[in-house]
């Protein structure tokens, strides 16, 4: 982890592992139905990614910062997504979640090229979807049109990092992440089964985890170095 000191590297991956097996813990429990821990473990591994940021330096450069404000709405779209009838919330709260990992991805040097090809590769998928879930979405046609339109461009931000530094953990973050919402809106608008935590829950915080990771492996410039980084 080049932007961090080689004390500090060890916590920010027993705190990724940490969220991994809350998260493992979260699909256990709300299995087996036992309620309030359901949450408590979910919110323990949202808790987690945010740490994770924080120890990878998040607070040091403009990138991290953004990113830390991408997870926070994260947290909370986590939150509202924990109660009944505060869809519309976490969506909204995702939604801006993304809009702050696009902006975070376009202050890196993004290679034009790469994210042309992510778009056209991801054009197809993303109409599949929508004529998959249009159907049923009633009066979340907008919201979970305009969401789908956001999270492409967050991913096609982030194909355009793959070979900078950070940047295939963000991408691969982003895409674990994209399709980790496709068990989401499988669950909400198509049919309510386990496999939507299966899949779904280890796509989502292990996206979560690598977009946090970035955080260390970024290109920092030179004016956002402080005397005790350096």
């Amino acid at each position: 982890m080049p932007n961090l000191n080689r004390f500090a590297a060890p916590a920010v991956y027993a705190s990724a592992a940490f969220t991994m097996l809350a998260a493992l813990a979260w699909v256990a429990v709300s299995v087996l139905d036992f309620g309030e821990w359901s949450r408590n473990a979910k919110m323990s591994a949202a808790c987690g990614f945010i740490a994770t940021a924080l120890l990878a330096g998040a607070a040091k450069h403009r990138y991290g910062r953004i990113i830390l404000v991408g997870l926070i709405f994260s947290w909370f779209g986590d939150l509202f997504l924990s109660y009944s009838g505060t869809f519309l919330q976490g969506l909204v709260s995702f939604l801006l979640g993304h809009v702050a990992y696009s902006i975070a991805f376009a202050t890196q040097t993004i290679r034009p090229k790469q994210s042309a090809i992510a778009a056209a590769a991801m054009a197809l998928p993303a109409a599949a979807i929508v004529a998959w879930l249009y159907p049923n979405l009633d009066e979340m046609r907008i919201p979970v049109l305009a969401y789908t339109a956001v999270i492409s461009v967050m991913f096609i931000l982030s194909a355009g990092l793959v070979g900078r530094p950070g940047g295939n953990l963000a991408c691969i973050g982003a895409l674990a992440f994209w399709m980790s919402d496709l068990f989401v809106a499988r669950g909400a608008f198509v049919i309510q089964d386990d496999y939507n935590r299966y899949i779904g829950s280890p796509l989502y915080f292990g996206g979560q985890v690598l977009i946090a990771l970035s955080i260390a492996y970024v290109a920092v410039p030179e004016s956002e170095v402080g005397p005790a980084d350096e």
